[in-house]
């Protein structure tokens, strides 16, 4: 009966990658592939991992990160852009399925740090890939100010 429970648990991870491969139809659709280097999008792929593995930091970073992406999102897209369907189950539905799985998992003390940890590797892994492959040094974009969007700024064409 606890390897059944177990197996139907995993399988939970097919919500959040389901969310995260609609996201990246939306994305590719409207030419907007370096979106998806958002923390909230990241997150429900690493929610995915967690739960495929049962790897509970990779779950409790995930919740973790649906936190401030759901206030970001409600705030930046919701109100400022129309309803897409596919963002509001990255966003809503991502912090719906991390809310069930964490009644199991539960929260430690030091899920923070590997929240924070994972944030370090998804912004420097995120950096390079979308600047440093094609320049082959780092740029900073904070100099480059703000142009509408994440990362609107950058040519990603090769």
């Amino acid at each position: 009966m606890a390897g059944r429970q177990d197996t139907r648990f995993r399988l939970i991870g097919f919500l959040p990658l389901t969310f995260f491969l609609a996201q990246t139809i939306h994305y590719w659709r409207v030419g907007g592939m370096g979106n998806l280097l958002w923390m909230c999008n990241v997150g429900n792929l690493l929610l995915a991992a967690g739960l495929f593995l049962n790897h509970r930091e990779l779950i409790r970073a995930a919740a973790i990160w649906t936190i401030p992406g759901l206030a970001i999102w409600i705030r930046y897209v919701l109100f400022e852009y129309d309803f897409v369907v596919s963002s509001a189950l990255a966003h809503v539905g991502g912090i719906i399925v991390a809310l069930i799985v964490l009644r199991r998992v539960r929260m430690d003390r030091i899920a923070w740090t590997y929240a924070f940890v994972w944030y370090l590797f998804n912004d420097s892994a995120g950096s390079f890939w979308v600047v440093g492959y094609r320049s082959g040094a780092f740029v900073d974009l904070a100099r480059a100010g703000y142009r509408g969007g994440c990362l609107s700024g950058i040519d990603f064409s090769l």
